[in-house]
């Protein structure tokens, strides 16, 4: 199982991120013509908030990458005793599904919102 979650959440990730940011951020720019992504890259709020979305999201890939390649060093020290049983594991797997599928179905209800 450890085998398999450790090839499955960085291709979780990609698809998430594909589907859920990249592949709607484009049919929407499509359908009404300009850049759907609104936060500005200057020194307001709303710029800040927007810098450190797209930071924690890259760390969170680097992370998942690294998981990927680097097994046996960065997992010990992430490690979650409580994660290691096999129930949870299903159940976490069960959850991310559940969360892709609700993502897609809230971003295509909000048409050109």
């Amino acid at each position: 199982m450890a085998d398999f979650i450790r090839f499955f959440i960085p291709l979780y990730f990609i698809l998430f991120f594909i589907i859920s940011f990249v592949g709607i951020s484009y049919k929407v720019a499509r359908q009404i013509g300009k850049n759907p992504n609104v936060l500005p890259k200057d020194d307001s709020a709303y710029g800040l908030v927007g810098l450190y979305f797209k930071l924690v999201l890259f760390a969170l890939f680097i992370y998942t990458i690294l998981l990927l390649f680097f097994p046996k060093d960065i997992f010990p020290a992430f490690k979650i005793n409580v994660l290691e049983y096999d129930l949870i594991q299903y159940i976490g797997l069960g959850l991310m599904m559940m969360a892709l599928i609700w993502v897609v179905i809230a971003q295509l209800q909000m048409k050109n919102s």
